[in-house]
C-alpha cells in the first residue's frame, strides 16, 4: 500500500500543494479499502485489482478539479460528519469558527440560520444546543434535501427545515433570539483568483454576488432581524473578508448595537456579530 500511496502523490504532484498531498494520498485509499490510516501505513495491505480501478477513477476525477471531498461524499465539521454533494457548499474551517463564536456568546433558546445548504451551522448548534428550536432556511430544495438528511445523520431533532428566498418578501411573524448567516458574499471579480474545483463544481447560486451590490444579502437580512429578532438578539454573520468595514457601518445604519468584528485563525475579517436592541 506504500508504493500506492507514493504512486497517488506523484499522480497529483501538480494538482495539490504538497503540505495536502499526503492526506489526500490518505483519504482515497481510506475510501476505497475501508481501512483505518493505522493500518494502511503499519501493514502492507494488499491492494486488489477493484481498488486499483477505483483509485484511478478518483484520480481522473481529481485531475479535473473535481473536490475529493464530492467523491468521498463527506466531510468533518465541529466533530460530527456531513454528507456534501455537489447540490451544497463545502463546510469551511471558517465557517466551523461562526459556530464556536455563537456558542461562547450565547445559548439562545430559538436559532435561525439563514442559507443553511449542508445544514452545517444550524445541525452543529441544535446538537450542541439541545433544548434549543432552530429553524432553517435555504433557497435550494435540493439543499434542503441534504440538510435533513445530515440532520438524521447526526441525530438531530429539534430542527425545522424551511425553502425560503430571503431576498423575497417573507410573510411569517415569527421571532427568533438568534438569526446567523453564511450568505453568498464572493464578487464576480474574485472569481479569477479562486481555485477550479470551487468555481466549476461548487453551487454557485450560494458563493457568488454582483460586483455592484457586494452587501445585498446582508442588507436583506439585516432587515429581515429588525423584524424577526427578539429585543437582544443576536446576529451573526460569515463574511467577505473585504467588507468588514462595510457591512459595520450597515449594521450601525440599521440601528445595531455592540457590533464586533473578529478574525479567523488565518487573520482574516471573517464574521461579524450585532445586537438587536
Amino acid at each position: 500500500m506504500k508504493k500506492t500511496l507514493n504512486s497517488i502523490r506523484e499522480q497529483l504532484s501538480t494538482f495539490y500543494p504538497k503540505e495536502e498531498i499526503r492526506s489526500v494520498s490518505l483519504w482515497i485509499a481510506e475510501f476505497v479499502t475501508k481501512c483505518s490510516p493505522t493500518q494502511l501505513l503499519a501493514f502492507d495491505v494488499e491492494l486488489t485489482s477493484e481498488w486499483e480501478l477505483q483509485i484511478n477513477e478518483i484520480i481522473e476525477k481529481l485531475q479535473k478539479n473535481y473536490p475529493i471531498q464530492y467523491i468521498i461524499g463527506e466531510v468533518e465539521f465541529c466533530d460530527l460528519r456531513f454528507s456534501v454533494n455537489e447540490n451544497v457548499l463545502i463546510p469551511r474551517p471558517e465557517t466551523a469558527e461562526l459556530v464556536l463564536w455563537i456558542l461562547q456568546e450565547t445559548k439562545a433558546k430559538t436559532i435561525l440560520d439563514i442559507g443553511t445548504g449542508s445544514g452545517c451551522i444550524s445541525i452543529s448548534l441544535a446538537k450542541k444546543i439541545e433544548s434549543a428550536q432552530i429553524y432553517a432556511f435555504d433557497v435550494s430544495t435540493l439543499a434542503i434535501e441534504v440538510a435533513k438528511k445530515n440532520a438524521i445523520k447526526n441525530g438531530v431533532k429539534n430542527i425545522h427545515f424551511q425553502e425560503v428566498n430571503i431576498l423575497k418578501p417573507y410573510e411569517g411573524e415569527e421571532k427568533y433570539d438568534l438569526i446567523v448567516s453564511n450568505p453568498p458574499y464572493i464578487t464576480q471579480k474574485e472569481k479569477q483568483d479562486m481555485q477550479k474545483q470551487i468555481i466549476d463544481f461548487e453551487p454557485n447560486i450560494a458563493l457568488f454576488v454582483e460586483d455592484e451590490e457586494p452587501l445585498i444579502f446582508y442588507e436583506k437580512i439585516a432587515k429581515f432581524a429588525q423584524q424577526h429578532l427578539q429585543k437582544n438578539g443576536f446576529l451573526f454573520f460569515e463574511i467577505n473578508r473585504q467588507f468588514g468595514r462595510e457591512i459595520i457601518s450597515l449594521l450601525k445604519n440599521l440601528n445595531f448595537s455592540e457590533i464586533e468584528l473578529k478574525k479567523d485563525s488565518f487573520g482574516n475579517d471573517r464574521m461579524i456579530k450585532a445586537i438587536w436592541k
